[in-house]
């Protein structure tokens, strides 16, 4: 059963809820949206995080960084970011950042190939 965690831009929301962003060493919060999913049937959880900041536009989050997503100060992901995306506009900026757990490098090695049967194989 996916766990879904969704909140919409600029919603209220009880200081207990604070989701961070957790990124060399630097925290981060002030999200506008974000959005968490971990599920059996995904392989891999994942995120989707928009932050925005009138005044602070020299973020430096990058892909491939490790990551800790954390609720009410409660780790409920940790792993990679996948991509960054910056936009700007008269209010301020917006950074999107998406990623998933460490279980995602399990997904991406894993063999691809067509329905067959291996025999004889030597392992070392």
């Amino acid at each position: 059963m996916a766990e879904l965690v969704t909140l919409k831009p600029r919603q209220a929301r009880p200081a207990a809820q604070e989701l961070t962003l957790e990124v060399g060493g630097d925290a981060f919060s002030g999200w506008q949206q974000v959005q968490v999913v971990r599920s059996m049937e995904a392989g891999a959880g994942g995120f989707d995080i928009d932050y925005f900041s009138a005044n602070r536009a020299g973020w430096q989050i990058d892909a491939g960084q490790r990551v800790v997503v954390k609720l009410a100060g409660k780790r409920v992901l940790a792993g990679w970011i996948d991509s960054t995306r910056h936009s700007y506009d008269a209010d301020g900026h917006v950074l999107s950042v998406s990623g998933r757990d460490a279980s995602a490098d399990l997904v991406d090695f894993t063999a691809v190939h067509a329905p067959a049967e291996w025999r004889g194989l030597l392992i070392d």
